[in-house]
């Protein structure tokens, strides 16, 4: 069987913005769900619940994306930090 690289290649390659920006596409989902589910009249409690549930899960996962994305030269000289100290 073949080595096949060429795969590898076709792909885009993965940005601290793309990783954001599917973060956020996750969480503006979640949140039309959840508002969905808030108007529907027949949706159950547990229903709307569980879509504000994984709203705000979504929500905190693209705000700490966008946390290290922008803090990433101080997290960088923070871990450098603890490297030279041994810890």
């Amino acid at each position: 069987m073949a080595n096949d690289t060429s795969r590898a290649t076709d792909k885009t390659p993965i940005t601290t913005h793309a990783m954001w920006q599917v973060a956020y596409d996750d969480f503006v989902h979640a949140d039309i769900m959840a508002r969905a589910a808030r108007e529907d009249p027949n949706a159950s409690r547990d229903v709307v619940a569980r879509w504000e549930r994984v709203r705000r899960i979504r929500m905190a996962t693209a705000n700490a994306l966008e946390f290290l994305i922008t803090n990433e030269s101080d997290i960088d000289a923070v871990i450098a930090g603890r490297k030279k100290r041994g810890g």
